[in-house]
């Protein structure tokens, strides 16, 4: 699923492999998201909503980063922020922040239609599955739900806002896995953006060159490089 900051936290409409209004609907032959369906997410949703520089935070699964994406990306002036292996569940605003809501809604629509919902049987007495229509439908509704203010509560508390607070990023926060980083963020907040944009803190060639070359890595401490670029490798050849 995706979101969009700029328009005061808009959803683009939702992306899903199986008719409904306002659905963008896309198939694979073994249901994953593949680099076709990729480069059609970027023409047909996310390439159709601004002409404008845009920046995209997204992770490092193989069809994010190949070459035909980057330059699809290029020519609609989308730039990339990517997270790194292992890092979504602290800096992905779904992941952080309303997927289990999502989850929960489309979770309540199922159990409603499998207690009233009309349904048809087999020749043999078995229950069909749910149509893809009224799964469409479901996906529709549990997607209006996410309002404005949750998608931007999202983008704020995993840093990903022009002025960035470390208080608000959650997993910073005491108690949490990066609560150790949080001085670190401070300190980096502080430098000039020009020192920022030559990347004399970032110590991240390595990841860079082997995400995007254009790309901001999230999430990529300068001495857990190796392990981070491994765990990226390991979990998008696995379709995380």
């Amino acid at each position: 699923m995706e979101c969009l900051w700029r328009t005061g936290g808009t959803c683009l409409y939702p992306r899903m492999f199986a008719r409904a209004v306002s659905n963008v609907v896309a198939y694979s032959d073994n249901g994953w998201f593949n680099e076709g369906l990729t480069l059609d997410w970027l023409q047909r949703v996310m390439g159709s909503i601004a002409f404008g520089a845009r920046l995209l935070v997204w992770d490092a699964y193989r069809c994010h980063i190949s070459a035909a994406v980057k330059e699809e990306r290029r020519k609609k002036n989308i730039h990339a922020a990517v997270i790194p292996g292992g890092c979504t569940g602290l800096l992905q605003a779904p992941d952080v922040s309303w997927n289990k809501m999502f989850k929960s809604s489309m979770r309540e629509q199922y159990d409603e239609w499998l207690s009233r919902g009309e349904k048809s049987y087999t020749a043999a007495g078995n229950m069909r599955a749910v149509s893809k229509s009224k799964l469409c439908d479901m996906v529709v509704k549990a997607w209006r739900s996410l309002t404005p203010e949750i998608i931007q509560r999202s983008f704020e508390c995993c840093g990903q806002v022009r002025d960035v607070s470390a208080d608000r990023v959650s997993c910073f926060q005491p108690g949490r896995p990066a609560a150790e980083g949080k001085q670190r963020l401070v300190e980096l907040l502080a430098m000039p953006i020009e020192q920022l944009q030559a990347g004399e803190v970032a110590h991240a060639d390595d990841l860079e060159d082997e995400l995007d070359q254009d790309a901001i890595v999230f999430g990529a401490a300068p001495d857990s490089l190796e392990e981070v670029s491994d765990a990226s490798r390991s979990d998008s050849d696995a379709g995380a």
